[in-house]
């Protein structure tokens, strides 16, 4: 008989729990609704309200507006850059094509390799083989 008591009062602890948690979905609901509600009543009264001013008899119609888009002139000095300064030199668009260089011309743009001779590169490309023959087995 024990055990049937057990049951009981485990189902009514059970039937209990459900009726609060029905209470408390059905409260949350009232307060989400009441929410909306006021949310839409506020959006409503500001939509009127901003709607009661723009009347013709107000002085709120399309009138009004043209005097703050009144067209204008656009200065030259607004629409163009101003000219170059006299001192600074012109852009040179392209350069003159050249057949072949002179040495002179390729001069500043050469430099040569072998100007302290071949001894510094040959050495380094020898260390390297060494270094590289040394590390395979």
């Amino acid at each position: 008989m024990r055990w049937f008591d057990l049951l009981q009062q485990r189902a009514s602890q059970g039937a209990a729990f459900l009726k609060r948690e029905g209470a408390r979905k059905r409260h949350r609901r009232a307060v989400i609704s009441l929410a909306a509600g006021a949310v839409l009543a506020a959006l409503i009264l500001i939509t009127l309200a901003f709607m009661s001013g723009r009347g013709p008899e107000a002085g709120g119609g399309p009138d009004d507006l043209s005097g703050l888009f009144k067209p204008r002139t656009i200065l030259a000095e607004e629409l163009f850059l101003a000219e170059e300064p006299d001192f600074v030199p012109p852009v040179i668009l392209e350069r003159e094509r050249r057949d072949a260089w002179t040495p002179a011309d390729a001069e500043p743009y050469w430099l040569d390799p072998l100007k302290d001779g071949a001894e510094p590169y040959t050495r380094m490309l020898y260390t390297a083989v060494d270094t590289l023959m040394e590390r395979i087995p």
